[in-house]
């Protein structure tokens, strides 16, 4: 499922900033650097999580919002809305 937009992760971070009143920036460890720092999950785990990371990062996430709009049986909130609620 995803919901009512695509947006990267500075987008995302862009969106909570504007929430919060303040500028958030988006950064990455990489793969590798999060692979070593999460040694306490099991090999196969990290790796499957490793190999998926690096799938979203050379092709995205893409989607649309059809099937979570049916399943909550109206549109979903956009991120920016359910940030302004939080804060």
């Amino acid at each position: 499922m995803v919901g009512c937009e695509a947006l990267d992760q500075q987008a995302v971070a862009d969106l909570a900033g504007q929430a919060l009143g303040k500028q958030v920036t988006a950064r990455s460890t990489g793969i590798a650097q999060w692979q070593a720092q999460n040694t306490h999950l099991p090999t196969y785990a990290r790796d499957t999580l490793a190999a998926m990371f690096q799938f979203y990062e050379d092709f995205g996430l893409a989607g649309n919002s059809r099937v979570l709009t049916h399943l909550l049986g109206q549109a979903p909130r956009t991120l920016a809305d359910f940030f302004a609620e939080l804060v």
